[in-house]
């Protein structure tokens, strides 16, 4: 089964390229980014407004409020069976996003253990320097990929560690390859370019009502910025405005610096991780010329 995945760093215009494929190849959308499967959550997370959505189909967009439990594992089930559902019915599986754990997840052997053991008791009362030294003894090669202070996953890892199942024994078992055919087009330009879409990006949010946005969340929810999907760039900087901490030009730096922090990890991850096309947007003709060699490949073996 083929399923074509466009990637690249943030505001190089994956989506719009995606829909461009689409109509040309009979294909379907499946969202791989990590905010926009939130209902409560739409201006920071850049969601494709349906009227720009030219009739095609995007799947796991909107599909969860903030309130609810839902994470990787979760969304690799939901998106590969969006994208199964899609080629079954004969058309273009594409699994457009940015957020590289989610791609992986989706489109790479990536094993999820399933765990329903709470975790022991004694743990909410270490510090997280407390709870990695723990981790170091049970799990060492799972510890050595996790940051001290990320302390969820530290738990998660720990949990896990407890009822008996390592999570390096688990990874180190998967081959690390693809369980589908996959072609990776990688959209990408110039460094200074980039900057300055993602400036005017965060300045077309700010002026689309961003401030407004979080403000009706917070009064809905007034615990909302514990929330998973309030953690990401272009929601998480609000905290210090509303607390008082910062003023309105001080988050509009902050959501520009860590989306640029975010895209060089983004550029980084797409190079190790996955074998892409590499496209850029500067040169003449990319678009057709990036068709054609994406109907080449769908066109090969069908």
């Amino acid at each position: 089964m083929k399923v074509l995945c466009i990637c690249g760093p943030t505001g190089v215009g994956k989506s719009s390229f995606a829909i461009e494929v689409a109509k040309a190849l009979d294909g379907e959308i499946v969202s791989g980014d990590a905010i926009a499967i939130y209902k409560q959550l739409n201006i920071g997370a850049a969601k494709v407004p349906l009227v720009q959505r030219e009739g095609i189909p995007h799947y796991l967009i909107d599909i969860c409020d903030l309130q609810d439990e839902y994470d990787v594992s979760q969304f690799q089930k939901d998106a590969r069976a969006r994208l199964n559902d899609i080629a079954r019915r004969g058309k273009l599986p594409i699994l457009v996003g940015g957020s590289g754990l989610y791609l992986k997840a989706v489109l790479y052997d990536y094993e999820f253990v399933e765990n329903n053991q709470s975790p022991d008791p004694a743990y909410q009362s270490m510090d997280n320097e407390q709870l990695y030294s723990k981790l170091q003894e049970l799990d060492p090669n799972t510890a050595a990929k996790l940051h001290v202070h990320n302390r969820r996953r530290v738990l998660r890892a720990l949990s896990s560690a407890q009822s008996g199942v390592l999570l390096s024994e688990v990874q180190a078992k998967q081959e690390h390859k693809p369980v589908y055919d996959v072609m990776f087009v990688s959209l990408t330009t110039k460094r200074s370019l980039l900057w300055e879409r993602i400036e005017q990006r965060v300045d077309a949010m700010l002026d689309a009502g961003l401030k407004e946005e979080v403000a009706q969340i917070l009064k809905n929810d007034p615990d909302a910025f514990s929330r998973r999907g309030m953690q990401g760039i272009g929601y998480r900087e609000w905290r210090g405005y509303f607390s008082g901490v910062l003023d309105l030009e001080e988050v509009r730096t902050a959501i520009i610096t860590h989306t640029r922090q975010f895209l060089k990890r983004q550029m980084t991850w797409l190079r190790h991780q996955f074998e892409c096309t590499w496209v850029d947007i500067l040169e003449s003709n990319w678009q057709s010329e990036t068709l054609d060699k994406i109907e080449n490949w769908y066109e090969g073996t069908k």
